[in-house]
Formats: structure tokens, sequence, C-alpha cells
């Protein structure tokens, strides 16, 4: 599989439907009481792996917010933030803004 360098947003409903991996370039995002409560996606680097996002949701104790990332849907696309680095794996350091894969430099080197 190639690099993934776009993604779409596909909306569902948490906890309401069973669904397989994304495909490549949709970034299935899940909404309860209309917030988006978590992503899903195929890594960008192209390794085929699910990488399945918990999102912010506002009312968390600190100790959650360091394990989970913000979203917004943009023009173009979803953004995510902060980064995301996978330690294990195939390494891959990214961040989607406005629907564009950026990788960083450190990307599929171990930490």
């Amino acid at each position: 599989m190639s690099q993934i360098l776009e993604y779409k947003e596909e909306r569902h409903e948490f906890g309401k439907e069973t669904l397989p991996s994304p495909p490549p370039g949709i970034m299935f995002v899940f909404y309860e009481d209309d917030k988006p409560v978590s992503v899903d996606f195929l890594c960008p680097c192209g390794c085929g792996s699910s990488c399945y996002t918990p999102l912010m949701r506002g009312n968390e104790s600190p100790i959650w917010i360091n394990r989970r990332w913000g979203y917004e849907k943009g023009p173009n696309g979803p953004t995510i933030t902060p980064s995301v680095r996978y330690t294990g794996g195939c390494f891959a350091h990214f961040n989607i803004t406005d629907g564009k894969t950026i990788f960083h430099g450190d990307s599929g080197k171990k930490p």
C-alpha cells in the first residue's frame, strides 16, 4: 500500500454499527450526541494499520487529556491535533491538517 496523503471525513454514529477498517483516504469520524468522540483511519505511511484515535470531549479530567486528540472539520477535510506518533510498528509521526497528511522528519525512525 502506498502513502495516504489526503483524508476525507465519513460520519458515523458511535456504537450504532460495526464497520470494517476504513478505506485508504477516508477517516471515519464517530459522533455521539452530535459531537465527535473518536476517529479511525488507515495509517498514512502505508503500513495498513488502523489508527483508532479517541477525541477530547471537554469535560474530562486532566489525566485523560494527554491520551486524547482534538478534532476539527475544515473546508478541505479533517484536522486532528496534536501530531500522532507511533513508538512501535511503523514508527510513523504525522499531522493531519485540513485533510492533508504532513509527515515529520523522524517518521519511520525508532524514537
